[in-house]
């Protein structure tokens, strides 16, 4: 018995050291479905338009909204919840314009997968963001993998504080 709880310890270590130096290394996990589930890893460019981040919501009511109905797990951002993985679709001083189509930012093209639904997947009312400029320091995250993610379609812009980084893919699945 003692051998088997040491063998135990030691399998449970070394998971923690390799968890904790692929965490250190920038390597992060997506559990969501807003993109591929997988291994990413941050990489050091400044946020550009485009590119897909991790950014943590917010504390306050979207948060709350994001535990209470499970679009995300518990987590340890300062809203108590995991991190996004979202595409930076605009930034302080982008105009979006929403209309039946998606997402068009500064008049361009619409975003797929972009359309504003009212009601989420179980049916439940979902607060719908307004055409309009972003403001200073913040930024707009959406998904054009998913049409049913929660974004900021729904829970609005976030401060540009709350980015982490740039993200690329490196072993992902659907």
């Amino acid at each position: 018995m003692a051998k088997l709880n040491w063998t135990f310890s030691l399998l449970a270590g070394v998971a923690v050291i390799g968890i904790s130096a692929a965490w250190v290394s920038g390597i992060r996990f997506n559990q969501t479905t807003s993109y591929p589930k997988g291994f990413y890893k941050l990489v050091d460019n400044q946020p550009q338009i485009g590119d897909l981040v991790m950014a943590c919501l917010p504390s306050g009511k979207m948060a709350e909204m994001a535990l209470e109905r499970d679009y995300l797990p518990f987590g340890f951002c300062d809203s108590g919840t995991i991190p996004l993985l979202k595409r930076l679709a605009a930034t302080g001083g982008d105009t979006l314009n929403f209309d039946e189509r998606g997402l068009s930012v500064n008049d361009g093209a619409i975003i797929p997968n972009t359309k504003q639904k009212p009601l989420d997947p179980s049916g439940r009312l979902l607060p719908l963001a307004i055409s309009g400029m972003v403001s200073t320091d913040a930024a707009f995250l959406i998904s054009d993998y998913n049409a049913n993610s929660f974004d900021s379609r729904y829970f609005g812009e976030v401060p540009i504080k709350n980015i982490q980084g740039v993200v690329k893919p490196l072993k992902t699945w659907e």
